[in-house]
């Protein structure tokens, strides 16, 4: 679900383009271009401005190298997976996309018959302090065991700053200047209608990508 409002103001943004305050003739326009650059600077920086609802689907909760050791160490078989152990992901994490990371709605998996389980929440931690947050299993257990298929496991969570003013000002000054761009050149865009990235805009982008592994 995206967010239900934009992370500056549509005045902000004609302030920032030295565009009148009276004229409404563009507002429609710029409400749009706002829009189109708020969610196009999510995607390529990976992260989520302000409440909105996601969700991240795996094939399979995290594996651990050395699992079969473990089990065959005295851990019992009960068809529940270990817990990571690699120093990568020593908690068998899920990285969750698009941060901040607010809290987690829902942990759903297909078990091994194909049914549809919902995790109770007793089961799993949620590292919202992390950038980008994480879920992890609950101490002392261990993810289940899910059905071989793609998607078995799906995770909804709720990322993005509460409200406008919560925003880093970086971000929101990232946001001005993609729309600035779009304003500018709006009828010689690239990459399929995103802003050409200008050297102060490709500057103030690269901090905020939040890159997570494969």
């Amino acid at each position: 679900m995206p967010p239900s409002g934009e992370p500056i103001t549509l005045a902000d943004l004609k302030l920032h383009l030295r565009v009148d305050a009276g004229d409404t003739s563009q507002d429609v326009n710029l409400a749009a271009y706002l829009a189109a650059v708020r969610a196009w600077i999510e995607r390529i920086a990976g992260i989520a401005f302000l409440a909105q609802t996601l969700e991240w689907a795996i094939d399979q909760f995290p594996w651990a190298e050395g699992a079969s050791q473990r089990l065959a160490g005295g851990w019992p078989a009960t068809g529940l997976t270990p817990l990571r152990t690699l120093a990568d992901n020593r908690f068998g994490a899920i990285v969750l996309p698009r941060p901040p990371l607010v809290s987690v709605t829902s942990v759903k998996y297909l078990d091994q018959t194909g049914a549809l389980i919902t995790m109770d929440s007793s089961l799993y931690l949620v590292d919202a302090r992390s950038t980008p947050g994480r879920l992890t299993p609950a101490y002392g257990t261990w993810w289940p065991t899910t059905r071989w298929q793609p998607n078995a496991v799906i995770v909804q969570y709720a990322a993005g700053y509460a409200n406008a003013a919560a925003v880093p000002p970086d971000w929101a000054q990232a946001l001005r200047l993609a729309a600035g761009a779009m304003w500018e050149y709006r009828e010689d865009l690239v990459d399929g209608g995103a802003p050409a990235e200008t050297g102060l805009l490709r500057r103030i982008l690269a901090p905020l990508r939040v890159w997570t592994a494969a």
